[in-house]
């Protein structure tokens, strides 16, 4: 089985892709999306498109190649996802398969639509909010989330032990940012747009945060970094009643804790 192949398309045009997919009966539509749809592309930008097949294995997928010498994300939606996203009759949660389908659609700039359906999804779409945000347990989990792993990194570096001084530094670089980065967002029932749209979102919402953040990724002394966690973690949990009191007990999962204390009494 061959896991890659040449970019073929690397020196074509996107008009050139275009006119190639078009001619392809399999093919219903093709969208634009990320810079291309906003008319924001750079120098540095990728080429974001979406291309709506017959028939696919699954739902959706996604790939990568290069076309016009740029970076190209490509993502394959079944025809019959299309479809079903212009007929919502009702929203539907933010992890729900069809959210980001219906997101591609909304925002995307069609540039070819062989029977009309991404027009009338697209149509459809806009007319209402169909992904609904965030209940409260998404926002309750990262601030879960975050305050455990800061946790058990304060207790590992309280060890004198070199085998969990060097498990404190692993998971201060995989999951606080992780942690942080995605949490801030979801504590704040953001939608998270990608990374440079996050960017733009705290250079001019939240300048501070980015700042520690940067701090916090850039540390490598093991214990100033902890004391820019701690920092950015209160900071990133604020809305939600920032980081736990010591000695506390708290569950993962809302409207639990009753259960725990009900068996101590």
């Amino acid at each position: 089985m061959e896991y890659t192949a040449t970019a073929i398309t690397r020196c074509w045009s996107l008009d050139e892709l275009t006119i190639q997919l078009n001619g392809h009966d399999s093919v219903v539509g093709v969208l634009q999306i990320g810079s291309l749809a906003d008319s924001a592309l750079t120098p540095a930008s990728d080429y974001d498109l979406v291309i709506v097949v017959r028939e696919l294995p699954q739902p959706w997928y996604v790939g990568v190649t290069q076309v016009d010498h740029r970076f190209t994300d490509l993502i394959f939606v079944a025809a019959s996802e299309v479809a079903r996203v212009a007929v919502l009759a009702e929203p539907i949660g933010p992890d729900d398969a069809l959210a980001p389908i219906a997101r591609w659609i909304e925002h995307g700039t069609i540039v070819f639509d062989r029977d009309g359906q991404l027009d009338r999804a697209q149509q459809h779409l806009r007319q209402a909010d169909w992904v609904r945000t965030p209940d409260d347990q998404a926002p309750y989990g990262a601030w879960f989330a975050i305050n455990y792993n800061l946790a058990q990194a304060r207790r590992m570096f309280a060890a004198e032990s070199s085998l969990y001084q060097t498990t404190l530094e692993i998971r201060m670089a995989v999951y606080g940012p992780a942690d942080l980065w995605f949490g801030y967002f979801s504590l704040r029932g953001i939608s998270f747009e990608g990374d440079k749209a996050a960017v733009k979102y705290l250079l001019e919402h939240d300048p501070e945060f980015l700042d520690g953040y940067r701090q916090f990724i850039a540390e490598s002394d093991p214990e100033r970094k902890l004391v820019l966690y701690k920092r950015v973690a209160a900071h990133t949990t604020a809305p939600l009643g920032g980081l736990w009191p010591p000695d506390v007990t708290v569950m993962n999962v809302l409207e639990t804790l009753d259960i725990w204390q009900r068996l101590l009494t």
